[in-house]
């Protein structure tokens, strides 16, 4: 059922400011660039969204939250200039598509305690990361617990993505900060958002990234980053050029497992959020069989112009031995891989079986369509790499 709402998204934009500085106390959102992106946004799920009046709401709350935690963030850049100066040599980053496994391999990554990853609290709140022994009574670790309890609450999304404070997570939450990730548009259907960028040069953005990365890291500097976000995949050029010695980490998964877990996962999120799962949900596998092939596109060609910057891992490989498949990464890129860390990185494995909230089942016939399909869609993907899937 769709219902009248009192006003469209696209005309409380100033609403949405408003609110983010009577959350925060703070007024400077930085540079205006992103405000073009919020208005396509907001106007793209205006009128291709089939919004009722708790998806209308869950728009607004996290374009809210985007904006406060933009202001944070500005914040904390000025509280902190020499941040700016924090060098981030050779990070691990982990593209792919969604669902692929890249989630197990960044939460890995972290356990080597001479790595950092960006965790799930000062995602929402970047900030100089406090002492590990702090966060327990941290207000805004506390306020993250609570918030994202709700997810946690609904079985089916945490056995397919947990969500918790301490958490590495992915960076499309600072992307989103500057409406430059699509982190709204696969759970409201936004089609001109998405175009606009595909269309757009989203390099401001990715520094903008490397700032708040810079920020967070301030208390550990000598500790090499981990970085992950599979909605980059498209941006993938734009990404080499801001992090020029990334090591690159390619987890393939085949497409016939990935875009029906992808739409799970999506599905899943929208009940969560209390935004409803099936009411106009039709677009979700329409979105994903359209969005993943130009993004993947892009991507490879992309790399393909660094091809030494990349290791290629496949997810099957990745389950079936995790520590070897780290090692492999390692040796590949003549990372150091101590004693210590190799210890870390077994107890992680030990201590989080894969399927340990549960299993995620699904079919590509659960969203209106067949391997055949998806195999044809991704032809070009499955020809190319198809002794990793």
């Amino acid at each position: 059922m769709t219902t009248q709402h009192k006003k469209p998204l696209r005309q409380s934009i100033e609403q949405f400011h408003e609110m983010a500085i009577a959350q925060t106390g703070l007024s400077d959102f930085g540079q205006t660039d992103y405000l073009q992106r919020l208005e396509i946004l907001l106007s793209s799920c205006d009128e291709q969204g089939q919004l009722n009046n708790a998806l209308h709401a869950f728009a607004g709350g996290v374009v809210t939250a985007a904006l406060s935690s933009r202001l944070i963030v500005e914040n904390n850049l000025r509280q902190h200039p020499g941040s700016a100066k924090n060098a981030i040599e050779r990070p691990i980053i982990i593209v792919s598509m969604s669902r692929s496994g890249s989630t197990a391999l960044h939460r890995l990554l972290a356990a080597d305690p001479n790595n950092q990853a960006l965790e799930l609290w000062l995602a929402g709140s970047p900030m100089p990361r406090p002492p590990r022994e702090q966060w327990n009574s941290h207000p805004v670790f506390m306020a993250s617990r609570d918030h994202f309890a709700g997810f946690n609450e609904n079985p089916d999304y945490k056995a397919i993505h947990e969500m918790a404070p301490e958490l590495a997570d992915e960076c499309v939450h600072l992307l989103f900060q500057d409406f430059a990730a699509v982190s709204l548009s696969c759970m409201i259907n936004a089609p001109d958002f998405d175009r606009h960028l595909f269309n757009t040069d989203l390099s401001p953005c990715y520094e903008r990234h490397r700032k708040i990365v810079q920020l967070i890291g301030t208390n550990e500097p000598h500790k090499r980053w981990v970085l992950k976000d599979p909605p980059s995949m498209p941006n993938l050029d734009q990404l080499m050029r801001v992090y020029p010695d990334a090591c690159f980490v390619h987890i393939h998964r085949d497409p016939v497992k990935v875009i029906p877990s992808v739409c799970s996962l999506i599905q899943s999120g929208r009940v969560s959020a209390g935004a409803g799962a099936t009411e106009h949900a039709e677009f979700i596998p329409q979105r994903e069989m359209t969005w993943w092939p130009e993004a993947l596109r892009r991507g490879l060609a992309a790399r393909a112009q660094r091809p030494a910057d990349f290791y290629d891992l496949s997810f099957t490989e990745f389950v079936r031995d995790p520590v070897a498949s780290i090692r492999d990464i390692y040796q590949h890129f003549s990372l150091e891989l101590t004693e210590a860390s190799l210890n870390a990185l077994t107890h992680h494995v030990e201590t989080h079986p894969r399927d340990k909230h549960g299993r995620h089942s699904y079919t590509p016939g659960d969203w209106g369509i067949t391997e055949g399909e998806i195999r044809e869609q991704f032809s070009f993907y499955i020809e190319d790499y198809g002794q990793y899937l």
